[in-house]
């Protein structure tokens, strides 16, 4: 199944005469007890003028949201849970060998076919609810164990 949304923020959000695009697919999840984390993968592409920067990832069922290989640092230099950003005409795809979220201490047992949400919490303002569905996880590559 695949998610596709895409947004155009308004020119109040990212600037004077300048239009983002954000095409947010693919978004599917790895089932987990519950206590357990849950990854998240997803492509995120930013068809757009602007960046497009994520200060922070929630889920109503999950303790906090983690960021995998994306993380970003605030003006302390204080680690972002969950902040990342996508620039301008570029593509982030999360995947198992590589970045991606993570929902620590789900609250209850997450299964395949169920669905999840993730928001996504933008610099400017913008709250976008990406709907998740829950996958087997992918059989490893053979000669690899599991």
């Amino acid at each position: 199944m695949s998610f596709l949304l895409s947004v155009r923020l308004a020119a109040a959000l990212t600037g004077p005469g300048q239009d983002g695009v954000i095409e947010l697919k693919d978004a599917w999840a790895s089932p987990a007890a519950a206590g357990g984390d849950v990854a998240v993968y997803l492509t995120i592409a930013n068809v757009g003028a602007v960046p497009f920067a994520v200060l922070e990832a929630t889920s109503t069922v999950a303790e906090k949201v983690g960021a995998v290989g994306l993380g970003a640092r605030g003006a302390e230099g204080e680690r972002m849970e969950s902040a990342f950003a996508v620039m301008p005409k570029r593509v982030l795809v999360m995947d198992p060998k590589g970045a991606h979220l993570v929902l620590r201490n789900v609250r209850q047992a997450v299964r395949v076919g169920e669905h999840l949400k993730v928001v996504l919490r933008c610099v400017s303002g913008l709250r976008l609810t990406v709907d998740v569905v829950v996958r087997p996880r992918p059989a490893p590559p053979a000669g690899v164990p599991a």
